[in-house]
């Protein structure tokens, strides 16, 4: 507070520069005049202090100088008449209020406290005045303010008027408008932060530096969850940027504020520094609390750490800390002095916090899955396209989607993905700078050194600077005994190193050393519980090249598989390529019954409690979709291949594979597989429909109507008002009533549904038509206790319906009720090759089955671009009628030989035949001896079979000339050499031996059945035993 005293008999002089001479005798002259006017009235009391009023008029009128003219022309006057005051002290405040104070008497002047009043209104108009002109040239808009408020107190003050023009000239400009602003800005806020700043960064970097120094100090750090990791870096993140604030307010308090008033207490340091230390421990407790309390549990076969306490003793300190921090900043309802004594309590809160921030950020520093990998070496002729091979192979066999419908292709872990992996710039200087700021972040924990030495890889693999794996990886050691080198036939020259490893086994050793580094990380990572128990690196990289590079050779394949079996027998993923390479093709029963009795056995270890382990869900659904295809090639090969259901313990796993299948949401890891299984499982489920009648129409004009055995004929008239005409590809409700069911075919646009059948309960049948070239399909679905299959009306009218589905145990309710997947949903090789064995395999009647196996052999037309159908279809037990089929011969049979030189004891001397013009039968000379003369290179024990075989082709009547050499063909089959086909001397028995051999021939020729009964009939003629 600003005051001035003034005592009576006493008149103050101006104590700073006031208005000036000229316009104070201008305003004397003012009052003379005035006073010359009134004399006689001034005199007297009463005149006196209407003056006064007057003068304190002109004050508040913002008029101080006029009023102070006024007070001197009434003194001038009224020089001669003394007063006495009674002795009091007037004081006054900044905004003009006076307090009165008796002190003693003294002579008194006429309107003194008016005049006090002028004058300090002068005063304080001059200093606003002088602010107002010194913040022109750097706060234009804080100058007008300052220049109108001295103006609003004196009006006549010209350096406030001169400072209000050049503030409003300034703030007319944009650049100067914002230049004042930036430089209001920089002078209120910058400046007085710029220190508490440079603190704030200190101590946030000290934080860090303190982390970051911390994380080497163990390789035994938590194995978090991507979730959990991500928790605990906010969450220190936010702790160590608390404490920093906290930290510095507390050194430096007298830079950020004095106190600020808060209810009845006193907060020390600035309110809005106070706010934020507030917030950021609310954000820590609420976190702390919340997340963490989130966690999942553990889970068996995770291998995910338990963090024991690690939730609770976080939640209680940061609620602690959070209460700390609020108690510790309060003095208590008294005005605390200037002294710095609450500034250690205020840097206790935020040590406590900078421990819990450095703390979380080591941890989440540490636990990082960041991996750089360098290759270097003598070999590495250029080590940023080894670095980037590797790389790629790391992220092939850790980082892409799971691989493999029946057999794991690789891994089925996908935790290297993004921006996991990386690799050093080609550039010196890039590299140097790379590798300085990465070491000093720690942004990359991981670092996997590959150094090339001759014919051997050294992985040396280190976390946060401490060697946490290594391995030396060379071919012979790896897969040298069970695969071969795979670069050409010549050995390398013992002195020529670059040589001594070919291209393609160097792409194998970078391989296992991906498998170094896939391994190594496992034990310190969650995420790759896809791994499915293997520890083993050599067991990991065998399985790889396996699955991946050798998969072409089955039996080096089966080696490496039993090599990785053998080094880490918990390898799961290698014991099911193992099994499915050795036990996948069996075409008996007891074979099959082996490998479905494995297979429940293996997806019985990969659970806990009835579902999949972590890691192990697309492992089990790959075991589930084989054990069903193979306990239906087993009920097949019990059943001598018959056309039939499968069993009950087939029909069980195809409901297990749908169970699994509709558990699994979208979404999840492996859906690629899952996709795969689903569109092959399509036709499996159709297994569980039973097929109840078969209605054969025959194809004429007009609505010729069938109905099934036994059932009188459908009446069009009479049913009219039950039935229900279904035209193609329109989907129609019916409301049936209880009672029996049967279908009608009114034409061939429709199909007639009419209650004749007494396996249908009633209920609502929903029917929908599809249509192409081959045949339309009625599809049908009940909603009521029982299911209806599909409805086929195939061009020749013949009509199939189902029930279904029923559980493989007597008596028991399937486990889910799913429609079975239109056939056009098949899109994968495997779902056409299992949609086509459902169509060869399921009853029919002879009519029937043929228009199935045209069905069947469209899907395998399909199926056979994969080159497992191509072989699989000749030894599937499944397709053990259906071979027999004319449409399997005709597509799939052997084509009849075509030529003399192909029979295959001839076509061992090809070339030596060719280059004596021998092409055909009739180009034989008649002897052996003559032959030799053409043919020096012949024994002469060859030369009389190639002449024994010429003189049998020659012999074959022309009724059987398309299958002559297949004919010569199987009689060298039967006996290593050619007959002698002098039909009247040749036995009886070898006639039979020979008719066999070519009949079976024929079975598997490319033939239709019309051209094979001919042949047939042909045969038993020529070889005389039509009679037997």
């Amino acid at each position: 507070m600003r005051a001035r005293t003034l005592r009576e008999g006493h008149r103050p002089g101006l104590s700073r520069p006031g208005p000036s001479a000229p316009h104070l005798l201008a305003a004397a002259a003012l009052a003379l005049a005035s006073l010359a006017v009134a004399a006689p009235a001034l005199g007297t009391p009463a005149g006196v202090s209407d003056v006064c009023d007057g003068v304190r008029t002109l004050v508040d009128a913002a008029q101080p100088e006029a009023a102070l003219a006024q007070v001197t022309a009434l003194r001038a006057e009224d020089v001669g008449t003394p007063t006495t005051s009674s002795g009091t002290t007037t004081t006054f405040d900044d905004e003009g209020a006076s307090t009165a104070v008796e002190e003693s008497q003294s002579p008194a002047l006429p309107c003194a406290d008016e005049e006090a009043l002028a004058l300090d209104a002068i005063e304080r108009a001059q200093a606003l005045a002088d602010e107002a002109a010194a913040l022109v040239p750097t706060d234009a808009r804080g100058a007008q303010e300052k220049a109108q408020e001295a103006l609003a107190v004196d009006a006549e003050n010209e350096t406030a008027a001169e400072a209000k023009s050049a503030a409003d000239a300034a703030l007319a400009q944009p650049v100067g408008t914002f230049s004042a602003a930036w430089t209001r800005f920089v002078d209120r806020y910058v400046e007085p932060l710029t220190q508490p700043a440079v603190v704030l960064v200190v101590v946030l970097a000290g934080l860090f530096v303190v982390a970051r120094a911390l994380t080497p100090t163990t390789l035994s750090w938590p194995r978090l969850g991507p979730r959990t990791a991500r928790t605990v870096g906010v969450t220190g993140a936010v702790s160590i940027v608390t404490a920093a604030l906290t930290l510095t307010w507390a050194t430096a308090l007298d830079l950020m504020g004095t106190r600020a008033r808060v209810g009845d207490g006193w907060w020390r340091g600035a309110s809005v520094v106070w706010v934020v230390v507030g917030l950021g421990a609310v954000v820590v407790a609420v976190m702390t609390v919340v997340l963490f309390a989130r966690l999942p549990k553990a889970t068996p076969g995770s291998g995910a750490q338990g963090f024991g306490g690690w939730p609770v003793v976080l939640s209680i300190g940061a609620g602690a800390t959070l209460v700390f921090v609020f108690l510790v900043g309060r003095d208590g309802a008294v005005p605390p002095d200037p002294s710095r004594a609450g500034d250690v309590p205020v840097a206790a809160a935020g040590l406590s916090l900078a421990v819990l921030g450095v703390g979380l950020t080591t941890v989440f520093l540490a636990t990082r899955l960041r991996v750089r990998v360098d290759v270097r070496g003598e070999e590495a002729k250029d080590p940023a396209l080894e670095s980037g091979h590797l790389v790629a192979l790391l992220r092939e066999l850790g980082g892409t989607s799971a691989r493999g419908l029946e057999m794991p292709r690789g891994t089925d872990v996908e935790t290297l993905r993004g921006g996991v992996l990386s690799e050093l710039p080609q550039n010196a200087v890039l590299k140097v700078l790379t590798s300085l700021v990465t070491g000093l972040a720690g942004s990359l924990p991981w670092r996997v050194v590959v150094e090339e030495r001759g014919t051997s890889l050294a992985v040396v693999i280190t976390r946060n600077g401490r060697l946490a794996g290594s391995a030396v990886v060379s071919h012979d050691r790896l897969v040298g005994r069970v695969a071969p080198v795979r670069d050409g036939a010549q050995e390398p020259e013992p002195e020529d190193d670059a040589a001594a490893t070919p291209a393609d086994s160097w792409s194998d050793l970078q391989r296992a050393a991906a498998a170094v580094v896939l391994t190594t990380l496992a034990r310190h990572h969650t995420g790759f519980e896809g791994l499915c128990g293997t520890t083993s690196w050599r067991s990991l990289a065998l399985f790889d090249l396996a699955t991946s590079v050798y998969d072409h050779d089955e039996e080096t394949q089966k080696g490496l598989l039993a090599a990785a079996c053998s080094d880490d027998p918990g390898n799961l993923p290698a014991q099911v390529a193992l099994a499915r390479v050795t036990m996948r093709r069996s075409d008996t029963f007891e074979k099959a019954d082996r490998y479905v009795r494995w297979l429940t056995e293996l997806v019985g270890r990969a659970r806990v409690d009835g579902s999949p382990r972590p890691g192990h869900e697309v492992l089990v659904l790959r075991a589930l979709y084989t054990r069903a295809a193979v306990a239906i090639n087993a009920s097949f090969a019990a059943n001598d291949g018959r056309r039939s259901r499968p069993d009950g313990r087939a029909r069980s796993a195809v409901e297990e594979l749908e169970a699994e299948l509709h558990s699994r949401p979208a979404g999840r890891e492996g859906e690629q597989v899952v996709e795969r299984v689903r569109a092959a499982a399509t036709a499996m489920s159709y297994r569980l429909w039973t097929t109840v009648e078969t209605i054969t129409i025959p194809p004429a004009p007009g609505p010729v109507v069938r109905t099934a055995e036994g059932a009188p004929p459908c009446d069009h008239a009479a049913h009219r008002g039950c039935a229900h005409v279904v035209p193609v590809k329109v989907i129609a409700t019916l409301a049936l009533p209880a009672g029996p069911l049967a279908l009608c075919v009114a034409d061939d646009r429709s199909v007639r549904v009419i209650a004749e059948d007494a396996a249908f309960p009633g209920g609502t049948l929903i029917i929908e038509g599809s249509e192409n070239s081959r045949h339309r399909t009625i599809r049908v679905r009940a909603e009521s206790a029982l299911f209806l299959g599909p409805i086929t009306v195939d061009t020749t009218c013949v009509v199939r319906f189902s029930t279904g589905p029923t559980s493989g145990e007597p008596g028991k309710e399937p486990r889910s009720r799913v429609e079975p997947l239109d056939p056009d949903d098949a899109t994968t090789p495997a779902s056409w090759y299992n949609l086509g064995c459902y169509y060869a395999s399921r009853p029919a009647t002879s009519e029937a089955a043929r228009i199935d196996d045209a069905l069947a052999t469209e899907q395998f037309l399909r199926a056979r671009v994969h080159p497992s159908a191509r072989t699989w279809i000749k030894t599937d037990p499944v397709l053990t009628t259906y071979r027999t089929s004319e449409s399997y011969r005709v597509v799939f049979g052997a084509e009849p030989l075509g030529s003399f030189l192909a029979i295959g004891e001839i076509a061992r001397h090809r070339d030596l035949l060719e280059q004596a013009g021998i092409r055909r039968e009739d180009d034989v000379p008649a002897s052996p001896g003559l032959l030799l003369q053409s043919c020096l290179a012949l024994s002469p024990r060859n030369a009389a079979d190639i002449v024994q075989i010429a003189r049998l082709v020659l012999a074959v009547p022309h009724s059987l000339a398309t299958i002559r050499y297949e004919i010569a063909e199987a009689a060298i089959g039967t006996t290593g050499r050619p007959y002698d086909m002098s039909l009247p001397t040749l036995p009886e028995a070898k006639r039979l031996v020979l008719h066999g051999a070519v009949d079976r021939r024929l079975g598997v020729l490319a033939l239709s059945d019309a051209r094979t009964t001919e042949a047939r009939h042909h045969l038993d003629v020529w070889l005389d035993l039509e009679h037997t």
